[in-house]
């Protein structure tokens, strides 16, 4: 491998370290939520794969931020209202 297939590994590396972090800090809130193909079920969606929706729900509850924008009316949605309420629950 050449030094840019190097850094991408190392990035990825890094992404994992990352991910795996997040899981072990939020994954039993995560698992709790309901299922993603129950949400599709239910109309949300299509919008984001379920990784992607693990994923945003996994960064929110980590950076809590005091704003952001949303720009979605389905699953992502419902995905980024499930952290801010558990992020605003556990500030109280």
């Amino acid at each position: 491998f050449g030094p840019q297939a190097q850094r991408i590994v190392q990035v990825r590396e890094r992404q994992a370290a990352l991910f795996s972090s997040l899981v072990g800090r939020y994954g039993a809130e995560l698992a709790a939520l309901p299922r993603y193909g129950e949400l599709a079920r239910a109309g949300f969606g299509p919008g984001f794969t379920e990784v992607d929706a693990a994923v945003a729900y996994l960064v929110l509850r980590a950076l809590q931020p005091r704003r952001y924008v949303e720009i979605g009316s389905g699953l992502s949605t419902l995905i980024f209202l499930y952290a801010i309420r558990k992020t605003a629950d556990a500030k109280e």
